[in-house]
């Protein structure tokens, strides 16, 4: 095995260099590798004044490889902090030859100005993640997951600032998760448009577990994209994209997808959870990617109102714009407003049964008098039997909008199904509109295929697995 190194491989950089290298091409790290960047907080001299290239093209964490598969799966093999200092052009995993990394790799950016007065002609691509830059046929493998930890949530740390656009990934093969938790700090720019977040991979990378990005905090001022950048060489995502907000500032839009043609992944999910006034989204809310051919986005593009156990409650006068959705689902104890015209093929409510106010039942949703979705589900608490009467008073999901839903409803072929407290779905039938805002129904038949929201109430769970671990 050629230039290896033994042990464990720690680097701390606090004094201004130029482009520096960890793991040159052709070395070989036995054990963890961790670099540390603690420089000046000034311009000049920068810390790095070109780019922090961790691993050219050598194999890291070989005493956690048996030949045959990963020893300790839950161990990091590679761990990058950058606590203060400055970056000037990037930070990544560039290699031009085959590159094994046997766990999992961890960027905390808890610190520092990255990509300020690049010496390129557009702001840079300041984190890039492990893997080859602009390469078709990707030759580095992680064998963990792949983590990249922005800010902090402490009121009294210190923040990143960062220009220009971030990626978890470049070309690289990722066998676990990927992981995106922005939890402060600002994502900015100096000249031009290359400021987007990037949760997916690119450059011809494959993620063949699923993308998570939690935003919490912090300010970014352009586009979240659950996938990753366009061209010829577009990433792959074999399992899905899940997009979470419970804080921070969203000055552009958020899509679940990529950011134009081209782009895979199975199912793109978007989530708003927690307290609206801690949260501002400046555009629109996509599930799909942001050009115009989804073709590759297969699955089922769903945007989740609250989760089990944690629910959104919007702010006074906050209204979000929607589009390329196909599911929008709306826990029990969640409340939320749309304000353009949409069509949805599923609107899903978790019916807040008990919740009154002094002046009646509160409404969970406000919509346009031209927004449609082909079947409403309503889940509720309550059993049910088949050809049995039923009666729901609709002002308690739709408020001062639910003549509006009745007349759509009537108009447009609505379906009607609901879920009892056996996470049963039932059809429905002989359905009376009343003027009221009440409606009355029989039961029909149950659904064939297993009810499966049950199963979607829990599915982000891991979502929060390495934001509670960073925290």
């Amino acid at each position: 095995m050629a230039n290896a190194k033994a042990d464990d491989l720690t680097v701390n950089i606090s004094e201004p260099t130029f482009d520096y290298t960890a793991v040159k091409a052709g070395e070989t790290v036995a054990g963890k590798l961790t670099v540390n960047v603690n420089g000046s907080e000034s311009d000049s001299p920068y810390t790095i004044s070109g780019s922090l290239n961790l691993n050219a093209g050598g194999d890291v964490f070989t005493d956690n490889w048996n030949g045959g598969e990963v020893i300790d799966k839950t161990a990091d093999a590679v761990t990058l902090n950058v606590n203060s200092g400055t970056i000037q052009t990037r930070i990544t995993g560039q290699t031009s030859a085959g590159t094994n990394v046997y766990g999992n790799v961890v960027f905390n950016i808890n610190g520092g100005v990255l990509g300020k007065g690049t010496q390129w002609t557009g702001d840079c691509n300041v984190i890039g993640g492990l893997g080859e830059y602009n390469s078709t046929n990707p030759s580095v493998v992680i064998y963990g997951n792949n983590t990249l930890n922005i800010g902090s949530s402490s009121p009294d740390a210190a923040q990143p600032t960062i220009y220009g656009y971030i990626t978890t990934q470049q070309g690289a093969i990722v066998k676990g998760n990927t992981y995106l938790n922005i939890m402060g700090g600002h994502i900015t720019y100096e000249s031009n448009t290359y400021s987007n977040v990037y949760g997916g991979p690119n450059y011809g990378g494959t993620v063949e577990g699923n993308v998570y990005v939690n935003i919490s905090g912090g300010i970014i001022d352009r586009n979240v994209h659950g996938g990753g950048i366009i061209g010829a060489a577009t990433g792959k995502i074999l399992g899905s994209t899940n997009i979470v907000v419970s804080g921070g500032t969203i000055l552009g839009d958020i899509y679940g997808g990529y950011s134009g043609e081209g782009g895979s992944a199975n199912g793109t999910n978007i989530t708003l959870i927690g307290d609206g006034n801690n949260i501002t989204i400046g555009g629109v809310i996509s599930g799909g990617n942001r050009g115009t051919d989804d073709c590759s986005l297969l699955g089922t593009k769903t945007l989740r109102i609250g989760t089990d156990g944690q629910g959104f409650v919007a702010a006074d006068s906050q209204a979000f714009s929607i589009r390329d959705i196909d599911v929008v689902r709306i826990t029990k104890d969640s409340k939320v407003a749309f304000s353009n015209d949409f069509s949805i093929d599923k609107l899903i409510v978790e019916l807040n049964e008990t919740a009154l106010l002094a002046d009646g039942l509160q409404p969970q949703l406000s919509i346009t008098q031209d927004a449609k979705f082909n079947t409403l589900t309503l889940i509720s608490s309550s059993d049910f039997s088949q050809d049995e009467s039923n009666q729901l008073n609709l002002n308690s999901v739709f408020g001062d909008n639910t003549s509006v839903v009745m007349a759509s409803m009537q108009n447009n072929g609505t379906n009607l199904t609901v879920v009892d407290s056996n996470n049963q779905e039932w059809t429905t039938k002989d359905l009376n509109y009343g003027g009221d805002g009440m409606l009355s129904f029989n039961l029909g038949s149950q659904v064939p295929e297993p009810s499966t929201y049950a199963a979607l109430l829990g599915v982000l769970a891991i979502a929060f697995a390495a934001y509670r671990k960073r925290n």
